[in-house]
């Protein structure tokens, strides 16, 4: 007797546990929502519901019985979500789409998890992004890439903010020529002097002062715009030295040249801010740092570096970077000038300390003068600094910029090169 009863009870917690199940598939077969599991489960949705959600928008489904996902009850991931959010554009919007931005994401790598994703949905994850309709998230601050997380589950507010897309052009996230993503809230306190501000880079990045806010041009003169200097808004309005009748601009060198001018930049910066005494193969990392100066300096460069090196040896500096960005957006015109605002993550060790008034600073970064106040041995430091670059090629277009000044210090200090 004691044994039947045993198994009695054993039969009637199955039968429980079964209709449990069975409620919950109910319930989600029917369309309604199944009682939440955890916090995360209640967060997203299922295929079939955000096919609803996309069919309100469109007016037809956004599945086809071809496709591996047709009629599923599974939890939305962000790759299915880009196939059929970009059905549904097409619905309403047709097929277009800007081919020259989608070369800019894809040659540039702007989507970093990218190859994670099945390769039948990365055109849908691009176009999506592309469009504004999926901007996914930054990975890290100064950033130029994005994450979409192809594989993981869309959460039920980031499937309503891209059904949102879809339905109206007016709230799509705009991206910039090359391909990054832009914010419009939270701005900097400057940010009508720039052309646009990128999702990742902090206020702290834009809001020092350029260079011809803190140059003195002499009593009762007032500097002109797009002469004397020329905001980041700007300066792809200059014509002054480039206009020879032509209708020639800097925007239009810009246009050309711009991925070549920030390549230059910040090869420039890798080396200056990555030098280890021992390990460091001197001769081939200065024949690469020159070719980043002007060509006519190279013989009083290379005496510096040469003397350059005995110094760092003698102080033992080890200097490595974790971050150098360089973006093309912040370029303004200063005193004949033009900068652009880079940022420079780096730890420097040495056998002494050098305070910025010093005059010595220079012996953990090469240049005619470094001067970053708060800097520790041994401690990350952050620094977002203003570098000039031009001296292009005579006769050129554009083409062939280099950096024209070794100054290195924070952007707007009010300190000059010395």
């Amino acid at each position: 007797m004691r044994k039947h009863k045993k198994f009695k009870n054993f039969k009637r917690k199955i039968k429980r546990a079964l209709c449990t199940v069975l409620s919950a598939a109910m319930l989600s077969g029917s369309g309604a929502a199944a009682p939440p599991v955890t916090a995360q489960a209640a967060a997203t949705v299922t295929v079939a519901r955000f096919n609803d959600m996309l069919k309100n928008v469109s007016g037809a489904d956004a599945w086809t019985e071809s496709d591996a996902f047709y009629g599923s009850r599974a939890a939305l991931t962000n790759e299915v979500a880009a196939q059929m959010a970009l059905r549904a554009d097409e619905t309403i919007n047709g097929s277009a789409y800007d081919e020259n931005l989608y070369y800019q994401v894809v040659s540039k790598k702007r989507i970093k998890d990218i190859s994670k994703a099945a390769k039948t949905y990365r055109r849908a994850l691009r176009i999506c992004f592309v469009k504004g309709i999926m901007p996914g998230k930054s990975p890290a601050e100064y950033s130029h890439q994005r994450k979409l997380s192809p594989k993981a589950a869309t959460t039920s507010a980031d499937a309503s903010a891209i059904v949102s897309r879809v339905a109206s052009k007016t709230k799509r996230i705009k991206l910039t020529a090359d391909g990054q993503v832009t914010r419009t809230k939270n701005l900097p306190k400057n940010a009508g002097q720039y052309r646009y501000i990128l999702a990742s880079f902090p206020n702290s990045y834009y809001e020092p002062k350029f260079n011809y806010q803190l140059v003195n041009f002499g009593a009762g003169y007032i500097p002109k715009n797009l002469i004397d200097y020329a905001a980041p808004k700007d300066v792809l309005k200059v014509k002054d030295g480039w206009d020879d009748g032509d209708g020639y601009t800097f925007g239009k060198a810009y246009d050309r040249y711009s991925d070549e001018w920030m390549d230059t930049i910040k090869k420039n910066l890798e080396l200056r801010f990555n030098y280890n005494y021992k390990t460091t193969d001197f001769n081939k990392w200065k024949a690469e740092l020159l070719k980043t100066f002007p060509s006519r300096y190279k013989n009083d460069i290379s005496t510096y570096l040469d003397n350059w090196r005995k110094i760092s040896s003698k102080y033992k500096v080890q200097t490595k970077t974790s971050a150098v960005v360089v973006d093309p957006s912040s370029i303004y015109l200063s005193d004949n000038k033009y900068f652009v605002r880079c940022y420079v993550k780096f730890k420097v060790n040495a056998s002494q300390y050098f305070s910025p008034d010093s005059l010595d600073q220079n012996i953990y970064v090469y240049g005619s003068h470094t001067y970053l106040p708060g800097l520790q041995l041994n401690k990350a430091y952050s620094a977002v600094i203003d570098i000039p670059f031009g001296d292009w090629a005579v006769g050129s277009y554009g083409n062939g910029a280099t950096v024209v000044d070794r100054y290195i210090g924070r952007a707007g200090d009010t300190r000059k090169a010395l």
